[in-house]
């Protein structure tokens, strides 16, 4: 901030709201920091709907595993379903373990925007202070 907006604030009598809502480098910050926010919930929200989809495949994957054991135990010779089954089982497990290399890469990247956002939120809290400062004549 200069002075011209520092005699502004107390010429004008303005309230200590409105010389706040006026600064420019306080409100980039805070922009920043609502949309760190928005792609922190967007990754959250990425990673239950992954942590979901992982649950399914871990499920429909005993299940056909499962199934898998009893044509095996069966002996009935009925060779193309249990290659079918069996198909369908690496199918899940390639799929799973697919899963967790996303869920992986996707908390890196919200651990990453979580740690972009401590950093804004510091420096929203710090330039708060400065305009608090200049407000108040210091």
């Amino acid at each position: 901030m200069d002075n011209a907006t520092e005699a502004k604030a107390h010429n004008a009598g303005q309230t200590w709201e409105e010389f706040l809502a006026e600064d420019v480098d306080l409100i980039k910050l805070q922009k920043q920091r609502k949309e760190l926010e928005e792609q922190i919930r967007s990754y959250e929200n990425d990673i239950f709907v992954k942590e979901w989809t992982l649950l399914a495949h871990i499920e429909a994957h005993e299940i056909l595993q499962s199934k898998v054991f009893e044509v095996e135990n069966k002996g009935d010779g009925d060779d193309n379903k249990y290659e079918r089954l069996q198909e369908m089982v690496t199918d899940l497990e390639n799929r799973r373990y697919d899963l967790y290399e996303q869920l992986g890469k996707t908390a890196r990247h919200r651990a990453d925007m979580k740690a972009q956002y401590d950093s804004v939120n510091t420096k929203c809290g710090d330039r708060w202070k400065v305009v608090r400062q200049l407000f108040d004549g210091a």
